[in-house]
């Protein structure tokens, strides 16, 4: 694993790599739980200029997951508020409930929805969300 990090970290740095693949490959680590690898994978990239909700989105689960709540939940809720997509705010939300704070995952998952129908009305005008509150 560690030589196929190194050598997407080149590829990465010299940007010949697309941040798509790039994606999946971080998110491969992770439910693997190679979270020191996902991490290399994660800065280089970052440090690439590299910039895109879902690579926020990851950053915030590996945050989560090498043990830094309050990290992941500080960068979670910028980050939500920078790009303004319902599935960060619903990240931020569920770890709020990992938290035990229902009142502060309530709030972001209304956020959510309210993001998500407003999505779904952007991409498809003639279609009405299942669900609002």
């Amino acid at each position: 694993m560690a030589n196929a990090c190194e050598h997407l970290s080149k590829l990465i740095q010299t940007g010949s790599y697309p941040l798509f693949l790039s994606l999946e490959f971080i998110e491969y680590l992770l439910k693997r739980g190679e979270y020191g690898a996902a991490g290399k994978i994660l800065k280089v990239a970052e440090g690439a200029g590299a910039k895109h909700p879902l690579l926020d989105e990851h950053h915030i689960s590996w945050l989560w997951c090498v043990g830094k709540p309050k990290a992941a939940l500080s960068f979670g809720i910028k980050s939500a508020n920078h790009w303004r997509r319902s599935y960060l705010f619903a990240a931020v939300a569920g770890l709020y409930v990992l938290n035990g704070c229902e009142k502060k995952s309530d709030y972001y998952f209304r956020v959510a929805n309210a993001l998500a129908a407003e999505e779904l009305r952007r991409k498809h005008p003639k279609r009405q969300p299942a669900y609002t509150l």
